[in-house]
C-alpha cells in the first residue's frame, strides 16, 4: 500500500519480489517524487501472466543518496 509507505518513518525501503512493469515504472516513480521518495529497481520477468521476481529501493531524497552504477 503506498499510503503506508508514505506516511512510514524510514528513510530506506528495500523490496523483493516486486511485480512492476516496466510500462508502469516511471508512472510510479513519478508518484513517489511527489512525496519525496525516490525508486530504482530492477526489470520484473514478465514472461507469465503476472510479472514478478524484480528487486528494488526506495529511498527519502532529502535523508538518503543513493549513487545507481550498473553492473558490468
Amino acid at each position: 500500500n503506498m499510503e503506508a509507505l508514505f506516511k512510514s518513518k524510514a528513510k530506506a525501503i528495500f523490496f523483493q519480489e516486486h511485480k512492476i512493469r516496466k510500462k508502469d515504472a516511471e508512472k510510479i516513480k513519478d508518484v513517489l517524487k511527489k512525496h519525496g521518495w525516490a525508486m530504482s529497481c530492477s526489470p520484473s520477468d514478465e514472461t507469465g501472466k503476472n510479472a514478478a521476481a524484480g528487486v528494488g529501493a526506495m529511498w527519502r531524497e532529502q535523508d538518503v543518496k543513493i549513487f545507481e552504477e550498473k553492473i558490468k
